[in-house]
């Protein structure tokens, strides 16, 4: 009898520790995974493209334009500045284009250098009201920009514009070649420059660069390269291509 008492404890005792066992694996799998959640969620926070100028006020705004994906290599585009003048291409695919950014193009325009509509459309965003500029997270949505709906499911944005620098409004029509404002430094910028992005809305609600071919005085129409300057010139026409 004493035996059976004494394997009857013994399991009591196997079956507590094996309980206790599962308890805490379980436990731990519920914590390993709320790590892995925090890790997607803070993943998920990064693939922000405001950097780009655009923010979640832009977004909403235009959302209902969004159409199906259309490819700016259909037509040619003009150099986003006054004819004759010529700049410097800053960055293409790079440090801060990458992704769904890496078609954008910072064209090197001084603070006040006047910018004018690659191509023609509608305004369907003008954000005038910012005026700092920084390099941490807090400035991603915080530029001047401009986006110009060409009608045809794409759309041309301007960013980093100078303070009250935007010559035109929400519902303006504009045309090729025509003033809508100034190049400035406001946002996530490390100096003044135009940021400038010919792309299309996706799914999620982003803007997605595209590759275009512009219109220049001095080299016909080509795709730009990083590091080398454009010259624009007066009366430049969008081409079917």
């Amino acid at each position: 009898m004493k035996y059976i008492i004494a394997i009857i404890v013994i399991s009591i005792h196997i079956a507590g520790f094996l309980y206790l066992d599962n308890e805490m694996r379980r436990d731990k799998k519920v914590e390993e995974s709320k790590v892995v959640q925090k890790k997607e969620v803070k993943k998920k926070k990064v693939v922000d493209l405001s950097r780009w100028g655009d923010n979640s006020e832009t977004t909403r705004k235009i959302k209902h334009r969004r159409k199906k994906k259309s490819f700016a290599s259909k037509y040619s585009y003009c150099l986003p500045f006054r004819g004759g003048n010529t700049f410097l291409v800053t960055q293409m695919e790079g440090v801060t284009h990458k992704g769904m950014a890496k078609h954008a193009i910072d064209f090197g325009l001084e603070e006040g250098a006047e910018i004018t509509a690659s191509r023609g459309g509608v305004v369907v965003a003008a954000v005038n009201r910012f005026s700092a500029r920084g390099q941490t997270e807090d400035f991603y949505d915080k530029a001047n920009h401009i986006i110009i709906d060409h009608g045809d499911g794409t759309f041309g944005m301007y960013a980093h514009l100078m303070p009250d620098g935007l010559k035109v409004d929400v519902g303006d029509n504009v045309k090729t070649g025509q003033s809508i404002g100034y190049s400035g430094e406001t946002g996530y910028v490390s100096g003044a420059h135009l940021h400038f992005v010919i792309g299309y809305y996706n799914s999620d609600g982003y803007l997605e660069a595209l590759p275009v071919m512009f219109e220049t005085l001095d080299r016909g129409r080509i795709l730009l390269n990083a590091g080398q300057r454009y010259r624009s010139f007066s009366n430049c026409r969008n081409r079917k291509i």
